[in-house]
């Protein structure tokens, strides 16, 4: 429905024929039951909605991951580089430029986003656009305007917007894990840290990876490669048999026990 080769500035007139057409569904559309031979009315409602972040953003109308406040779940904020003006990019951070906690964990978790409070900062938005200020809040608040699903029977913005895990776990946390441990992570330099696991280590568990492979049904996974080919050749797939069912056993006793339980708490939440 929208034409290539870059997203719509605008998501919301496309949705907009789409809301239409949802709202017909909600109240009714008269159906033939070929089985009972007879005419009903046929009910439909969008209740979940899946994507990748920028996707999702795109959808609720919000600033996207690289904003100021960019999670749709928590009122965590990001912070610019200011030693590059070009760079427009906010990061989460934990500890500040003046080495104090940014954000309070279990306070991001008490006070999550709710249905009522995307509202509600929408109507800030609306208001402060009557006094030009309306750009500062947008800012503020991570989104842009209401989008065009709000307001749809079975929609909850607190609830209809799932976390992809594929993207957020497989294809981004695992392969930065990876790197981590083995000192590639953007060219940072973790010779010295106690997580680092060295390049005979690694060959060790990519052994056993290959090993293992041979008594694992093919209607499990497909065939995995050494471990030093991971960044590579594994797709989601692939990294989520990784995490999930070799992990555990491949970096046990080879990561420090704190970092190995950390681990296991992120296999606990996948």
């Amino acid at each position: 429905m929208i034409p290539r080769p870059r997203s719509p500035k605008h998501i919301g007139s496309f949705l907009y024929w789409l809301r239409r057409e949802l709202i017909v569904l909600v109240h009714g559309v008269h159906t033939y039951d070929h089985l009972y031979q007879k005419f009903f009315l046929l009910h439909a409602f969008l209740i979940i909605i899946i994507g990748d972040m920028p996707a999702i953003a795109h959808i609720m109308d919000m600033k996207g991951h690289i904003g100021k406040c960019p999670c749709r779940a928590c009122y965590m904020t990001g912070k610019r580089d200011r030693t590059n003006d070009q760079n427009k990019i906010h990061y989460p951070v934990h500890i500040g430029s003046n080495h104090q906690e940014q954000h309070n964990i279990q306070d991001l978790l008490d006070n999550p986003c709710t249905h009522q409070s995307f509202y509600n900062l929408v109507n800030k938005i609306v208001n402060a656009e009557m006094l030009a200020g309306a750009e500062a809040q947008q800012t503020h608040a991570g989104l842009n305007l209401m989008s065009a699903l709000w307001g749809l029977p079975g929609i909850n913005f607190e609830c209809s917007f799932p976390h992809d895990l594929m993207h957020l776990i497989f294809l981004n946390a695992c392969p930065n894990l990876v790197a981590w441990w083995t000192g590639t992570f953007k060219n940072i330099d973790t010779t010295r840290d106690q997580f680092r696991i060295s390049i005979d280590n690694w060959k060790q568990i990519g052994q056993r990876i290959v090993k293992s492979m041979e008594l694992i049904p093919g209607s499990f996974i497909c065939q995995l490669p050494d471990i030093l080919m991971l960044g590579h050749t594994y797709l989601a797939e692939g990294w989520s048999f990784w995490l999930l069912h070799l992990a555990p056993y491949a970096l046990d006793g080879i990561l420090p026990v704190e970092y190995y339980n950390h681990l296991m708490d992120l296999i606990a939440i996948t």
